[in-house]
C-alpha cells in the first residue's frame, strides 16, 4: 500500500510542479466493502495547486466481534509538499464497545517535516 501513496505522491508532485499556473485540482476515490459482519471503507484524495500537492489515503473499518462487541478502527496516511518542504503524517485509532457497553480505545500520529 505504501507503493501505491508513493506513485500517487509522485504523480500528484509532478503535475503541481508542471500545472502551478492552474488552479486547485483535486481527485477523490472511495472504495467500500460490506458483509453480514464487517464493513471497510478506503478512500484515496490528491489534491494539487499553486500552493503545493498533498494526497492521502484514509481506510476505516467497523466489524462485529464474537462476543457481541463491535470494533471500530480508522487509519489516516497524508503526503504534502509545497515551497517550504515536504510534511508525511500518519494516524491511527481503533475503538471497541463491549458488550456491556465498556469502551476502550487507542489512538496514535506521528508527522515528519523536512526541512526541520
Amino acid at each position: 500500500m505504501n507503493k501505491a501513496i508513493n506513485l500517487a505522491a509522485a504523480a500528484v508532485l509532478a503535475l503541481a510542479i508542471n500545472q502551478t499556473a492552474f488552479a486547485d485540482e483535486t481527485s477523490t476515490t472511495t472504495h467500500t466493502t460490506s458483509n453480514g459482519s464487517q464493513s471497510t471503507s478506503d478512500n484515496f484524495k490528491a489534491t494539487s495547486g499553486p500552493a503545493g500537492a498533498k494526497v492521502s489515503h484514509t481506510k476505516t473499518a467497523v466489524q462485529a466481534n464474537g462476543d457481541g462487541s463491535v470494533s471500530a478502527t480508522k487509519q489516516h496516511e497524508s503526503h504534502a509538499l509545497d515551497a517550504t518542504g515536504s510534511t508525511h503524517k500518519k494516524s491511527a485509532s481503533a475503538t471497541t464497545v463491549g458488550a456491556d457497553g465498556s469502551t476502550a480505545t487507542v489512538n496514535s500520529s506521528t508527522k515528519t517535516t523536512k526541512p526541520e
